[in-house]
């Protein structure tokens, strides 16, 4: 008899009710735990960005060292409109032995492919960081870097270079509703607040 009424027990199904209370139970868990994956994905790609403006704050060094102190220049001399990023190709490659380096190896994981993104010349290589005007124009030379861990080089952008007049159209908040952006000694930060245009950060005269 107790044998009969386990064996009962154990294969008893469930009711209709039941079915759906655990359907619910599992779409709570989800709405709760969804939300916390999606930031935790969120923080990865701008921990990922953050390095792609470290790597590009170590070439901006490079090219300093490799040049005699003269910062890297936010154009060259094939015509190239306010591009600084063919002379920071040229060092990387040079210094590395190798010429496979571009541009799109240095892309921010949360730009996707949105039509803000920096093209250039038709070339099919796309850029997501704008460099600092004020920096090769008014300062130029490494030894006048006075404050190097607070002049900006390198920020979460949608321009090749941006200065203080363009700026507040130009920077991205791609992450977390903030932007990453890289200094003059190399070291990078996390914002959610635009600076000023006056503000030190730019090195400007």
């Amino acid at each position: 008899m107790l044998k009969y009424l386990f064996k009962s027990r154990g294969s008893r199904n469930f009711t209709l009710i039941e079915l759906l209370v655990v359907v619910a139970i599992i779409a709570i868990l989800a709405a709760l735990l969804l939300p916390a994956l999606n930031n935790a994905n969120r923080k990865g790609r701008s921990i990922s960005c953050s390095n792609q403006i470290k790597t590009l704050g170590l070439g901006f060094l490079s090219y300093a060292d490799e040049n005699g102190g003269f910062l890297l220049p936010r154009r060259v001399d094939d015509g190239a409109q306010d591009h600084w990023m063919l002379a920071y190709l040229g060092i990387v490659n040079s210094i590395s032995k190798r010429s496979e380096f571009t541009a799109n190896n240095l892309p921010c994981p949360s730009a996707d492919n949105s039509p803000g993104r920096i093209g250039y010349r038709g070339s099919g290589w796309h850029l997501d960081y704008s460099y600092n005007y004020f920096v090769p124009v008014d300062i130029i030379m490494i030894s006048r870097l006075k404050n190097p861990s607070g002049v900006f080089t390198f920020i979460d952008g949608g321009k090749p270079v941006v200065s203080n007049s363009d700026y507040t159209d130009y920077v991205r908040f791609r992450h977390l509703d903030g932007y990453n952006w890289g200094f003059a000694d190399g070291h990078v930060e996390y914002s959610k607040s635009l600076f000023s245009s006056n503000s030190t950060v730019w090195g400007k005269k």
